[in-house]
């Protein structure tokens, strides 16, 4: 039987260092091997001490399957010798710290000097240092509700620098913080940002660019902070910190925030704006709710590329070589070349939930609606003639609801239903959970509210590698050359919110389980 086995000609090629070089020369080996064959192979060929685990890539695809699929699926000879790019399996990420916050963390930036900024549904934003003891070394204040998304910006040459956070308050605030400095102090904006008439989703900085995604179904390029205007209000801070700190003080130095207005706007979405990033060539990358990822230039505010998906995004981040990548709501992972216009390789999916974004009621009174009709009709059939809701409706702690009077005027609703009503009471109970459900199916649309933006990151240092964050409490590391993951790790008890893989080589993610996770990564990836 093995001498009828069908053989492939190979020849390695690799871009390792000398002791892990094999001949190029032509191999012969089974069609059937799989990766880990072949890794036994170059091993055996190399002579190594201690063993290594390779992966392999054949026109442009990373091996996941036996030699002769791989090759007939490329529509490549086996009569042929293929040539066989090796290199070394990237190392499963390693648990480094946690950081804890107070509520949810939607959104992480990572700074020049590895500084971590990050966004949370407590309302505030948080900076975090390395060599800190684990604790913020400075808190942003100043949002009216949750802080969803954040960047920095970053002068060359200056020690000052701007942390941007955005909210469901429909601004964006932007903070000056010098580089290194530590106490734990508290900071209020020097600038808020004003325009949007939806919450704020997400936001991205390069360079002279400065641009928001928002509710509103648009996007927004902003005066880009500078440290030369804090001239001003560094002057009034002075006179504030001079005399003895009040709360009076205090108002005026948040009264000191100066209000800015947008540059220009960006209209082309139909539905939310989810995602945006900036890339190398000053592009603005941005994901709606209307299943697209689309390319704007900034200059002439047109969008040049419409890419269109069978899904929601969620989030969208542009590689090292212009490739966009976008997270959507099918738990599917895309990878997209805008200068062909359509997906590099087919949808990298594994999760088993969103890429990412949070599901959660935007206020008690927002489950009101879809649920009257309910309340009127138990009120009709209830044995208790009035019922206390405090803990649906927030505004007054006092208030209640009269089901049999204010909510009277929908009894027509049992009378619509009356050739279906039952005529025992557990089924009666059981008719209306069911009527609920319905209720609340039909009006989901209007009951959830996204968390994080930062669903997907690329590698800073590779073209090929990115990680996403999903409602299945994992992160994924991926090499977009195979639509199976290199690694994937449950990094929080939580949905994970968010992720940012830094420079430094680390990868930060955030979640509802209210912390930030740092994961080390290889410094060098194939």
């Amino acid at each position: 039987m093995e001498a009828d086995e069908q053989h492939v000609q190979i020849s390695l090629t690799t871009q390792l260092p000398p002791p892990l070089v094999a001949s190029d020369l032509p191999l012969a080996v089974p069609a059937r091997l799989t990766r880990l064959g072949l890794s036994e192979v170059v091993n055996h060929l190399l002579e190594l001490d201690e063993p290594h685990a390779f992966d392999f890539l054949i026109d442009g695809e990373l091996l996941r399957s036996s030699l002769e699929e791989h090759v007939r699926g490329k529509g490549l000879s086996l009569e042929e010798v293929v040539v066989v790019e090796y290199f070394l399996v990237p190392k499963r990420p390693e648990h480094a710290e946690d950081k804890p916050h107070e509520d949810w963390v939607a959104g992480i930036a990572i700074g020049s000097s590895f500084s971590v900024l990050t966004a949370s549904y407590d309302k505030t934003g948080r900076i975090w240092e390395q060599e800190a003891d684990g604790h913020a070394v400075t808190t942003l204040l100043g949002h009216e509700d949750s802080a969803t998304c954040c960047t920095w910006v970053e002068e060359e040459g200056e020690t000052g620098r701007f942390a941007i956070t955005g909210g469901k308050d429909f601004s964006l605030l932007a903070y000056s913080v010098a580089k290194g400095k530590h106490g734990g102090q508290s900071v209020q904006p020097c600038f808020r940002l004003r325009g949007h008439e939806g919450a704020v989703q997400a936001v991205a900085c390069r360079g002279p660019l400065l641009c928001s995604a928002s509710w509103d179904k648009t996007i927004k390029i902003w005066p880009v902070p500078r440290c030369k205007e804090l001239e001003g209000l560094e002057e009034q801070e002075a006179i504030t910190q001079s005399s003895k700190r009040s709360k009076v003080e205090e108002g005026k130095k948040a009264a000191s925030t100066k209000d800015r207005g947008c540059l220009s706007t960006l209209v082309g979405h139909t539905q939310a704006v989810t995602g945006l990033d900036v890339g190398e060539k000053g592009e603005i990358v941005s994901g709606g709710w209307d299943h697209t990822v689309k390319s704007w230039d900034a200059e002439t505010q047109q969008c040049t590329t419409n890419l269109s998906s069978n899904s929601a995004v969620n989030g969208v981040a542009v590689s090292l070589s212009g490739l966009f990548a976008s997270a959507h709501a099918d738990r599917a992972v895309r990878v997209w070349d805008p200068r062909a216009g359509a997906l590099v390789r087919k949808s990298l999916a594994s999760h088993k939930g969103w890429v990412n974004a949070g599901k959660v009621p935007a206020s008690p009174l927002s489950l009101l609606p879809p649920l009257l009709p309910f309340l009127a009709m138990l009120g009709v059939i209830s044995f208790e003639p009035r019922l206390s809701i405090r803990a649906l409706i927030v505004p007054g702690p006092k208030m209640k609801l009269s089901l049999r009077g204010g909510l009277n005027n929908l009894v027509w609703l049992k009378q619509l239903l009356r050739p279906l009503w039952p005529s025992d009471h557990q089924s009666q109970i059981n008719f209306l959970l069911l009527l609920l459900l319905l209720l609340l199916f039909l009006y989901r649309p209007s009951l959830v509210q996204l968390t994080g933006s930062d669903a997907v990151s690329w590698s800073p240092s590779s073209e090929h590698h990115l990680v996403s964050s999903s409602h299945d409490h994992t992160i994924k590391l991926w090499d977009f050359r195979s639509s199976i993951p290199l690694h994937t790790i449950a990094a929080h008890e939580g949905k994970a919110l968010c992720v940012s893989w830094g420079k430094d080589g680390f990868i930060y993610s955030g979640g509802s389980d209210c912390k930030v996770s740092r994961y080390s990564c290889p410094a060098t990836l194939p």
